[in-house]
């Protein structure tokens, strides 16, 4: 292999809620140097900015009220990626895609990974890991984490559609 060539991480982690994809992420941002990505820190992150971009961003947020659509979350990872330190360094992306179009427009964009790992943990572990959290969070909320592990179980790795 030649010596100049360089891989750079290129990794999206996902899994249930509470199963160790932070960790997971995290371990591997700290062994390979890649940049941590979260989609909440990258919203947040954009908000403020001074760009076109971010003031597209903000006025759905803030001004209409709306949530981010797919080509615009994926807009976010795209732009997020081309900074100098992903450039350098690669990325773990945690949670994203979570659905087929979100895969594909990745793909269009090409945002491709080049790992995929699913954290797998029994439904029963997670409703465990969450007890103590059930009235201090709101994800962790047992109706709220319900309707979440049963969109997460309609999309377990057989059915995840990526790349």
């Amino acid at each position: 292999m030649p010596q100049d060539l360089r891989v750079l991480p290129r990794v999206v982690v996902q899994g249930l809620p509470k199963s160790g994809k932070s960790t997971v992420c995290a371990k591997i941002a700290e062994v390979t140097g890649a940049v941590h990505l979260q989609m909440e820190e990258l919203i947040e992150g954009f908000v403020d900015r001074d760009s076109s971009f971010a003031e597209k961003v903000a006025e759905k947020l803030r001004n209409q009220g709306r949530d981010l659509d797919d080509l615009m979350l994926v807009q976010l990872i795209q732009k997020r990626v081309e900074m100098a330190d992903c450039a350098a360094n690669g990325w773990v992306l945690e949670n994203f895609p979570q659905t087929r179009s979100q895969a594909i427009l990745m793909a269009k964009k090409s945002l491709n990974p080049c790992n995929v790992i699913y954290t797998s943990m029994p439904i029963e572990e997670v409703y465990k890991r969450t007890a103590p959290l059930q009235n201090e969070e709101f994800s962790c909320n047992r109706v709220i984490l319900g309707r979440r592990l049963k969109y997460a179980q309609s999309n377990l790795p057989g059915t995840i559609y990526f790349f």
